[in-house]
């Protein structure tokens, strides 16, 4: 399923999500990749059954925000906390060593991404940092492995009048 096309008067925090997303979907072999983790990525995770997984699927989500000091009552900071996860089918010593190749991969797909962040007259992504990475098996007795990390996006934006 494709991924949304973010719209130019999108928020901010929805634009980057969806770039986050599209540089996920880049992450195949033939990239230069360990995995080919970005063939189906989504933004609703609802859709994902962990018992009847095939193939890996990767999900991402930023829906946590934190207000940040240093705004005006026309521009507004945030930190929205932004998840990306890998599922894996099966908890085999192969898909072991493939959950691994995904976190290596998915940390190279969240490394110097403030380059091809979203910005406009209007504000902008100011940086990703990453604060957590994790590999569980068999997340709530699924039979797969869940590949995650986890990421901070400072964003500024700037509020217009209807």
């Amino acid at each position: 399923m494709p991924l949304p096309t973010p719209a130019a008067d999108d928020p901010l925090s929805w634009r980057v999500l969806l770039s986050l997303a599209a540089r996920l979907e880049r992450v195949r072999v033939a990239n230069g990749y360990l995995t080919d983790l970005g063939a189906d990525v989504r933004v609703d995770g609802g859709q994902i059954d962990l018992n009847d997984l095939r193939d890996p699927v990767t999900w991402i989500v930023g829906n946590d925000f934190t207000p940040q000091e240093g705004g005006t009552p026309r521009q507004v900071k945030d930190q929205v906390e932004i998840a990306a996860a890998v599922f894996l089918p099966g908890d085999s010593a192969d898909q072991m060593r493939l959950a691994h190749r995904a976190r290596y991969d998915l940390r190279r797909a969240f490394f110097d991404t403030g380059r091809d962040l979203p910005k406009d007259a209007n504000g902008g992504a100011l940086s990703i940092v990453v604060t957590d990475v994790f590999i569980e098996p068999r997340p709530n007795g699924a039979n797969c492995i869940q590949v995650q990390i986890s990421a901070q996006a400072g964003l500024v934006e700037r509020l217009t009048a209807q």
